[in-house]
């Protein structure tokens, strides 16, 4: 999504929850007039960019980030956005992957430098997760038998096993 302003009068949660449902990846603004709506972007998994620049793209122009993950990891704020010719048709996601970088270059038509602003390193999680319950579900993931069973019984004694403990435990539910 791309405006002057975004967020006045619709940031409840459905602004940004459509959004993500149709597609989108990403909202360009000028500004954002509420830090809930930008919160609600950020939950969802869509990057809040900003620019200074004036924004007049046509309906269904395409929007390329060239290594927004790394940037992400990185901590950097500063991003530069391709915008592609309608030469480029892009219905999913597999589509924009296909395109190569030299083909990115010779489509692009003008590009945009934005900010994501200052995003907590916690912010910057959600966004790598895809969204707030992906990273949530990614913390609560337990990365083996020892984080499993320190999760559901502190710390087991050194004579009984995993299966055991479980067992034990299952019983008296």
């Amino acid at each position: 999504m791309v405006s002057d302003q975004i967020g006045d009068g619709s940031s409840r949660e459905q602004a940004a929850s459509c959004q993500k449902v149709l597609g989108g990846f990403a909202n360009l603004a000028q500004e954002y007039s509420t830090k809930r709506y930008r919160s609600n972007l950020i939950n969802w998994g869509l990057l809040p960019l900003r620019t200074e620049e004036t924004l007049q793209l046509p309906v269904g122009t395409c929007i390329y980030i060239e290594g927004i993950r790394t940037l992400l990891r990185s901590g950097a704020s500063e991003v530069e956005l391709r915008v592609l010719d309608s030469d480029v048709r892009v219905e999913s996601e597999a589509d924009v992957r296909a395109l190569h970088p030299a083909e990115l270059k010779a489509h692009t038509m003008k590009i945009i430098h934005a900010t994501l602003d200052t995003l907590t390193d916690e912010e910057r999680d959600i966004l790598m997760s895809g969204c707030l319950i992906n990273h949530y579900k990614n913390d609560a993931v337990p990365q083996d038998k020892a984080d499993i069973a320190k999760s559901l019984f502190g710390v087991l004694p050194q004579d009984i096993t995993l299966e055991e403990a479980i067992r034990n435990r299952t019983d008296r539910i």
